[in-house]
């Protein structure tokens, strides 16, 4: 049953290969970053196995992208966004999972453009920053969010993906060729696959915004939206609610905490809490297997 479930998988039968076959699994599973399984049958749990391995380190960094082909795609990257109009971030799942929370930040500070997250990659960008717009979920979103994500024509998507609960039911309303998505092993511009690793791409971007600037003709004059609904201040005179808990839990956090979101109710109500500076979150979304 595992093999449908996880991306390497092992059961160890014999000592003399129990090693590097645990060695394998690891390595597979933190280059995928997907699960792997390990099966340790009761008669070989107490077995002496040899040691040298555990000398050499896991791999847990990608090998870099071919630098020709990303030194194009970071060229044709800034050519569509400097044509386009009233472009946005869009910071998903992939993000959090695959720690390019740095990445991202940078590329929000230097390009300036208005910040979004959605329900499973809530925490990757910081709320704090005047250029975050909100929580983009397809028809489930603020109106006013809706509209600003879904009438840019180049949506900067990092770490994409498109669910029944993290985008209303697949109703994102996006054209493919307005997307420019980033995946841990590749990247999509102008509705064709380029096979770059994410991570090392975000990073040449990054510089090569820094060290020159962009320049738009379209761009936004000011923030298009507001990330949340004001707050009321009266409190419920019968039961709480829900609806009444989730925004005011933002009470309770503190700049540069960490929170591990449950799935279930947890899940859905933190959308409408406003986390703090430098305040970072994980859902247990990201675990699952694409």
């Amino acid at each position: 049953m595992s093999k449908k479930i996880y991306y390497a998988t092992t059961v160890l039968m014999d000592a003399e290969t129990a090693a590097s076959e645990i060695d394998r699994v690891l390595n597979e599973t933190l280059y995928q970053s997907q699960p792997g399984y390990i099966g340790i049958p009761t008669n070989i749990w107490y077995t002496n196995i040899s040691s040298p391995s555990l000398k050499t380190p896991l791999k847990t960094e990608l090998p870099g992208n071919d630098s020709g082909v990303e030194e194009r795609a970071v060229t044709q990257i800034r050519g569509l966004i400097e044509t386009s109009s009233k472009p946005v971030i869009v910071v998903d799942r992939g993000a959090t999972r695959n720690l390019v929370f740095s990445e991202v930040e940078t590329l929000c500070e230097v390009t300036n453009f208005p910040s979004f997250s959605n329900p499973w990659g809530k925490g990757a960008v910081l709320e704090a920053s005047d250029r975050f717009g909100g929580l983009y979920y397809g028809s489930g979103s603020k109106p006013d969010i809706k509209e600003a994500v879904e009438s840019s024509n180049c949506v900067f998507w990092i770490g994409k993906l498109s669910s029944d609960t993290n985008t209303a039911e697949f109703t994102e309303y996006i054209k493919l060729d307005k997307i420019m998505e980033l995946q841990r092993f590749w990247i999509s511009m102008d509705g064709r696959k380029v096979d770059l690793k994410m991570q090392t791409v975000l990073q040449k971007l990054n510089e090569h915004f820094q060290s020159t600037p962009l320049k738009l003709e379209h761009g936004w004059s000011s923030m298009p939206c507001t990330p949340y609904s004001k707050l009321e201040a009266a409190v419920p005179s019968e039961k709480l609610t829900q609806a009444w808990l989730w925004p005011r839990f933002a009470g309770f956090l503190l700049p540069n905490n960490i929170l591990a979101i449950e799935t279930g109710t947890s899940q859905t109500g933190i959308r409408d809490t406003h986390f703090p500076k430098s305040f970072r979150a994980f859902t247990q979304q990201i675990f699952r297997p694409h």
